[in-house]
Order: C-alpha cells, then sequence, then structure tokens
C-alpha cells in the first residue's frame, strides 16, 4: 500500500484544535499508540518474536519484497516521515510480515512515523480488514471507544482532544486510521497544506 497524503491528509481536517484534556488518551492498538516513540513500539515486539521494522532501519534481515512495503517517496522521507511494518520469522527464518490482530480481526497493518524533533513518533496507525469484519470491528471499537463522534455512510469517527480514529470503507475492504492531531499538524505544516 503506497502512502497517498491527500488520503493521509483527508482526515487531518476533522480534527479538533482546541486543547488537550487532560482525561483524553490517545488511540491505539494494545502495543502501539499514536504519539508513542516508535523505538519503545521495537523493544517491546522483540519480546514476542515479532519485529517492528521500518523504511528507515535499513533492515538487511527483510527481504527485497516485504521490504518495498516499508517505502516512502523521496518527497515523504524529506518531511520527516517514515513507514513501518510488523515482522516475525518464517519456518525458513526469514523475516517476513505479519498480520496483527486489531480489534480480535487478523488485519494488514502499517505505522507511518514522523520526525519530532529527533524522536521518530507514531503519527498513524493504518489497518486494513476485510470488508465482512466491518460490523464486528465497529462493534469492539465501540465497545473500547464510546460511540462514534461522526458516523456518515463512508465513515465512523472517533475524535478526542489529542487523537481521532475513523474507520472508512474501501475498494478491497475497509481501513482504520488511528491519527495524532499534533503530528498530523505538522506533517501539514511541513508539506505546505496548513491553513
Amino acid at each position: 500500500m503506497k502512502v497517498n497524503f491527500a488520503a493521509v491528509c483527508v482526515l487531518c481536517v476533522a480534527l479538533g484544535s482546541g486543547a488537550a484534556r487532560a482525561d483524553d488518551k490517545p488511540y491505539g492498538v494494545g502495543f502501539a499508540t499514536v504519539g508513542q516513540p516508535v523505538q519503545e513500539v521495537q523493544d517491546t515486539a522483540k519480546t514476542d518474536g515479532r519485529r517492528l521494522f521500518c523504511d528507515a532501519d535499513h533492515a538487511p534481515e527483510v527481504g527485497n519484497g516485504d521490504r518495498e512495503i516499508m517505502r516512502v517517496s523521496d518527497a515523504q522521507s524529506a518531511v520527516g516521515l517514515t513507514r513501518c511494518a510488523v515482522f516475525g520469522k518464517d519456518e525458513n527464518g526469514s523475516w517476513t510480515n505479519r498480520r496483527v490482530g486489531v480489534a480480535g480481526q487478523p488485519s494488514e497493518f502499517w505505522i507511518l512515523a514522523l520526525d519530532d524533533g529527533g524522536v521518530r513518533r507514531i503519527m498513524q496507525i493504518q489497518v486494513m480488514q476485510p470488508k465482512e469484519a466491518w460490523d464486528t470491528t465497529l462493534t469492539a471499537l465501540t465497545k473500547e471507544f464510546g460511540s462514534p463522534t461522526h458516523v456518515t455512510s463512508a465513515a465512523s469517527t472517533w475524535i478526542n482532544s489529542v487523537s481521532e480514529l475513523a474507520m472508512t470503507h474501501g475498494k478491497e475492504g475497509f481501513y482504520i486510521y488511528y491519527s495524532d492531531s499534533r503530528l498530523q499538524k505538522a506533517m501539514r505544516e511541513r508539506l505546505g497544506l496548513a491553513k
């Protein structure tokens, strides 16, 4: 899945610009939370046989085919954006891309990280699930985060003062985007998209 800046930023428009409330927690998927340093996730993932590799790591352990899913363009790299994915060893001992359980469903999973003063932080967690899992996942996310803030025929969105979570329909399935408000704003500014 190539990262499309327009698609990444389309969700940014709905993000509130108000001050963070003390009771608002950033959204996440268990082992990874938006705003969290990537290094923390990489350290945690090593303990369960999985590893989080990013394009910036130039991981020689990952084969060329699987390395492609972590590629970002030169323009994306220039604004400090990196892409990460979860890997595990296969029966031959090679590191290959792994699905991750999200809301009880095996999911394709990526992280977009943004350089934040020399620390790579999770700007967005991207998940893709099959179309038939929509209702089950919506129920699980509603149970975990409460009722969505906005619901349309195309998406269900949860927004708090520090992050956003959106489920959107796609051609091959549906996507879940967990986004950090401050880092999304920083990326827009670096791209010259801020008002």
